[in-house]
């Protein structure tokens, strides 16, 4: 469709609005005289290549058009001004109609398209990913098993609002690779040919300007990995008619309800983002699992239970939420433990002393009281009482978005009624 411009009409119109102006034909030194030399354009449904040529015969000086525009060539152009202007104006209102991409040049008009002028002042940039820390992977710290094994990766409860069949975000707590920060600055529209080569340096053809956003971009990525996120994981019990029923809450009522909780104990943790971090109140009890009848004399087995609290994070800080992956782990351990009886069977009836003392290089020392009893009939040697530990333990785990200013709560049963968990960030 053709379309009909006055020159003075659309210069006022978008000097008029806050924030838009004409674009500006590139001038290559000092500007021309001809540039400002007064012409009136009267091109009614003309095809583009006679309107060129229509300008290099008026300005004395050949206008170089690319390939590009030549295959322009048939496009209909209507221009008419009523009054005549400088030429700079009328090759302005020319170069936003069109889109092209004017250059006023001394000895010449150069004429391109928009991709012409880009590819065109090109140059090859080599960048070098480890100096944006691209190449930067925080250390992963998983914890250590309490009463019973921590599982490795974060597949428990899920409360994200989506995430592959197993509930969990893809790509969470990964760093950025190379070959995906190509795709990303692909995706930003600074694809100039790029390539990856040698160890860790990328050579690419960009323009001024798309190398700057280019290494705008590599410095964002690097402010977002190193990001620190700071988290408060609090573990305490209620009785069952005061216990919250757990979920997200905003941060000054989980603050509130922690004041609540009897014998509370707290991890602080702090990781970069991504990170997968750990703390834990832990406390190592040896104890006799097991007594066997080895050369007439008892071997015992004995082994380490840990007891406390354990939390491992791995979060990743967004704009407005916190998407965050946990496996929390507490322990405690039950009053009036059982005793059970291990026969100690093989040997001729001798006694057995009351109180043993037995050593594993991995536990240390342990001191354990056994009580003798009748052997069953028909079998020689001792039935020994041995007594072993017993505990509560639970094992939550899963992931979650977490708003800004919100915790999440956890409760269960517990044996003084109910146990809650606060998981809360931090970062200020």
């Amino acid at each position: 469709m053709p379309v009909c411009f006055r020159v003075a009409l659309i210069a006022a119109l978008f000097l008029s609005l806050p924030g838009q102006r004409l674009l500006a034909v590139d001038v290559v030194g000092q500007p021309p005289g001809y540039s400002t030399e007064k012409f009136r354009a009267e091109w009614h449904q003309k095809p583009l290549a006679k309107v060129l040529d229509d300008l290099s015969g008026w300005i004395e000086k050949p206008v170089t058009r690319s390939a590009e525009v030549s295959a322009l060539g048939a496009r209909t152009v209507t221009l008419a001004d009523e009054h005549k202007v400088p030429l700079r104006e009328t090759l302005e209102v020319l170069e936003r109609t069109q889109q092209l991409h004017i250059t006023i040049e001394p000895l010449r008009l150069r004429i391109e398209t928009a991709e012409n002028f880009r590819d065109r002042t090109r140059r090859q940039v080599d960048l070098n990913l480890r100096d944006y820390g691209t190449f930067f992977v925080p250390l992963d710290t998983a914890a250590k098993n309490l009463a019973v094994a921590i599982p490795t990766d974060f597949a428990g409860i899920s409360l994200l609002a989506g995430g592959d069949e197993k509930g969990r975000t893809p790509g969470a707590g990964k760093n950025q690779a190379a070959t995906s920060l190509l795709e990303r600055l692909r995706s930003q529209g600074h694809d100039g040919g790029m390539e990856l080569r040698g160890n860790g340096n990328i050579f690419m053809l960009l323009t001024p300007d798309e190398e700057t956003a280019t290494r705008a971009s590599l410095v964002e990525l690097y402010r977002v990995m190193v990001r620190r996120t700071d988290w408060r994981v609090t573990f305490g019990t209620l009785p069952t008619t005061e216990a919250p029923a757990g979920g997200l809450m905003s941060r000054s009522d989980a603050e509130a309800l922690v004041l609540r909780l009897k014998n509370p104990r707290s991890l602080s943790l702090t990781s970069m983002n991504g990170q997968r971090v750990n703390a834990a109140t832990r406390t190592d009890r040896a104890y006799l699992a097991d007594l066997e009848v080895v050369s007439e004399h008892l071997d015992p087995t004995v082994k380490v239970l840990s007891l406390g609290q354990s939390a491992d994070l791995r979060a990743l800080a967004g704009f407005n939420c916190t998407w965050v992956g946990f496996s929390l782990a507490w322990a405690d351990p039950l009053a009036d433990p059982p005793t059970s009886e291990v026969s100690a069977v093989g040997g001729p009836r001798r006694p057995v002393d009351s109180t043993m003392t037995l050593k594993k290089d991995e536990a240390g020392p342990v001191t354990a009281t056994v009580t003798p009893t009748p052997a069953s009939a028909g079998l020689h040697g001792e039935s020994v009482a041995i007594t072993k530990p017993t505990w509560w333990t639970w094992q939550p785990q899963g992931e979650c978005y977490l708003p800004s200013q919100s915790a999440l709560v956890l409760v269960s049963e517990h044996p003084a009624g109910r146990a809650v968990i606060v998981l809360s960030e931090t970062t200020p």
